[in-house]
């Protein structure tokens, strides 16, 4: 879902010339900037030598019950990314910007997080010049399949969010949208951000949104 709306985000930014895809499906919108690379993510090796850019935006992600197995949901979630970051270390990318999660730690109880914390160190492992992760909450807007057990639990997020204000406010749903304009607003900044919890991608998004 964020990563649909990022390529449509970019595609219409003009500093933007060429959008180039990494992923296992060509994408839906056909634009002149796009630039399409087929691949499963199973090696570094697979991937094209000119490969080149600014900047690498990995919105890699699944669920454990649509992956099938927490070990396909890691190969998915922590596998991939981590050799996408290898690869924006051998192609002289500097910036990685990569979709995490709220609440992700190496040493969370918690399979998903912990998992997302796992991610995020071995991406910082990679050595990338400049990495950021952007940790939101509950995302919302459509996806192509149907989550009933997520459906609801967003309902009540609409319901909780009101209810969330200060330290707490982080916890507040965000538009997957949001979230992808966010990532190219961070992408632009100079400034040395690691680690971005949702209310902060809710303002990141906003100004990005808003120009």
């Amino acid at each position: 879902m964020v990563g649909s709306a990022l390529v449509e985000l970019l595609c219409a930014d003009p500093d933007y010339s060429v959008v180039l895809i990494l992923g296992r499906r060509k994408p839906a919108l056909n634009d002149l900037k796009i630039s399409f690379i087929k691949t499963n993510f199973s090696g570094r090796e697979l991937f094209p030598e000119d490969i080149k850019g600014d900047v690498l935006f990995c919105c890699l992600g699944t669920t454990i019950k649509k992956a099938g197995s927490k070990e396909a949901f890691r190969e998915v979630d922590l596998n991939m990314p981590m050799i996408l970051a290898h690869l924006a270390k051998e192609k002289a990318i500097p910036v990685f910007i990569a979709v995490s999660s709220l609440g992700a730690h190496t040493n969370s109880k918690n399979f998903y997080l912990r998992t997302k914390g796992q991610m995020e160190q071995e991406v910082l492992n990679a050595g990338v010049f400049r990495v950021v992760f952007a940790r939101p909450s509950m995302l919302y807007g459509d996806r192509k399949e149907t989550r009933i057990a997520e459906f609801i639990g967003k309902v009540a997020m609409h319901v909780v969010d009101l209810l969330l204000w200060g330290k707490f406010r982080k916890y507040r749903g965000i538009q997957g949208k949001t979230v992808a304009a966010a990532l190219i607003e961070l992408a632009s900044q100079s400034s040395v951000i690691k680690y971005v919890e949702s209310d902060q991608l809710a303002v990141y998004g906003k100004s990005y949104l808003e120009k």
